[in-house]
């Protein structure tokens, strides 16, 4: 990827604020960077909102560590990649995280007891797939390698349906 979401972020937020600030006449100059005021003008309501926007999506990443830690202990060393929004019309909750380890690494950690908590194996797979089982909760972390040395860590967490 040649730009980092965070690099991609930080630039929408100071072009809006760029944008913000000509509007409301913090510029004494009829241009301001690219910025006429008229164009100013025409592009605050799509910044303002485009900003409310990413902000919404940097606190639901920033909350993504605590939200899967009511769960499970989130892997040491992961680092939250993106959150994901539920795509389907279940209650299911997806979290991503990436890491530098292998995705053997980051099983053995899940088969520790410790580490899982109250989470019983319910299927392990050898391709990287984990299913653990808590109650009425099915939990399941799948962990694949990139070409970079990085793994992805997806965690699903869904209510199991009863038969």
């Amino acid at each position: 990827m040649i730009f980092s979401t965070t690099t991609i972020v930080l630039f929408v937020i100071v072009l809006a604020c760029a944008v913000l600030t000509h509007y409301l006449g913090f510029s004494s100059k009829d241009e301001f960077l690219f910025f006429s005021r008229r164009q100013a003008q025409a592009l605050f309501f799509p910044c303002l909102f485009l900003l409310i926007a990413v902000s919404y999506v940097l606190w639901r990443e920033y909350r993504v560590p605590n939200e899967l830690s009511l769960h499970i202990k989130p892997y040491e060393g992961a680092f939250v990649s993106m959150w994901l929004p539920s795509v389907s019309k279940s209650d299911s909750k997806h979290w991503t995280f990436n890491t530098f380890d292998s995705p053997q690494t980051v099983k053995e950690y899940y088969l520790k007891r410790k580490n899982r908590g109250e989470w019983e194996i319910r299927t392990k797979e050898e391709e990287g797939i984990l299913v653990l089982e808590k109650g009425n909760l099915d939990l399941t972390i799948q962990i694949t390698e990139r070409k970079n040395g990085k793994s992805d860590i997806f965690y699903t967490l869904e209510e199991r349906v009863r038969e």
